[in-house]
């Protein structure tokens, strides 16, 4: 892996500060391309249970459950797309670990069976998407829905009834998105 040059560091300055005006996706998907073909950054898959959310986000919490849970249906109502989500995820520091464990469990515990509580192994915070992450790892985790379209008879997400629908989504259900 390559290291950041002072030019490039430039470069992204610029694209940052254009982020704070409103652009902030398109900004990131054009850094995540810059990273990406400098080898600074590269590309892996992780199995969804091994993401959790940023703790710090635009939302300035972990992320808002109901707009995940709106997310889910509003992805299968358009259609799942991969390249549209260009999820970026950043390694868990081992001296952070704790403290973002912790918060992911306490966050879980508190939405109620909406979303799943981390596993040990969790390796990455979600930077980017991470509603859509989340989404991933609640329908893997069969997590409480209030869509009965998506849901069995218990109102948990049934990735049978999410296939039928959109074959790409259970695809990331199963095979980790990042």
């Amino acid at each position: 892996m390559n290291k950041l040059t002072s030019d490039l560091c430039e470069h992204i300055d610029e694209l940052l500060e254009e982020a704070e005006e409103k652009k902030i996706v398109f900004n990131l998907k054009k850094i995540r391309k810059i990273f990406t073909a400098k080898k600074v950054s590269y590309k892996m898959n992780f199995p969804n249970r091994m993401v959790c959310p940023a703790l710090e986000n635009r939302d300035g919490t972990l992320m808002l459950v109901d707009h995940m849970q709106k997310l889910i249906g509003d992805v299968l109502d358009h259609g799942c797309d991969e390249d549209e989500c260009d999820p970026m995820a950043a390694e868990i520091p081992p001296e952070k670990f704790e403290k973002v464990f912790n918060e992911n469990m306490r966050f879980a515990m508190a939405s109620q069976g909406r979303v799943p509580p981390p596993c040990e192994q969790v390796k990455v915070m979600c930077v980017t998407t991470t509603h859509f992450s989340s989404g991933l790892r609640a329908v893997e985790a069969r997590c409480k829905h209030y869509d009965p379209e998506l849901t069995d008879d218990c109102g948990r997400l049934d990735l049978e009834k999410i296939r039928s629908r959109d074959q790409e989504y259970a695809r990331l259900v199963e095979g980790g998105s990042m």
